[in-house]
């Protein structure tokens, strides 16, 4: 049986990177917030709700945090999103 690994925004540069590298040893699942792709499931990772249910159905043996905010025009413009996104929902 394979392990299984959960990714958290995979659906971005680095998350498709990740999902296609961690596939050919590992059951992957991978999740999105806006770009949403086949196969994936949307996730909002600042809902606490959200994370708990899908790693509960999941019960991966890895979960790899891909997700951020990375316009940094976008990140500049929304500083207080940007620190929600990209600190404050690792606490989650």
């Amino acid at each position: 049986m394979l392990k299984k690994v959960l990714i958290f925004g995979a659906s971005s540069n680095l998350g498709e990177y990740l999902m296609k590298d961690f596939s050919k040893d590992y059951e992957v699942i991978g999740t999105y917030l806006n770009n949403k792709k086949t196969g994936m499931k949307h996730l909002n990772i600042n809902n606490e709700s959200q994370l708990a249910k899908i790693i509960n159905e999941e019960n991966p043996n890895i979960i790899i945090l891909a997700s951020a905010m990375s316009n940094v025009e976008q990140c500049e413009k929304t500083s207080k999103k940007a620190m929600i996104v990209n600190c404050e929902s690792v606490k989650n």
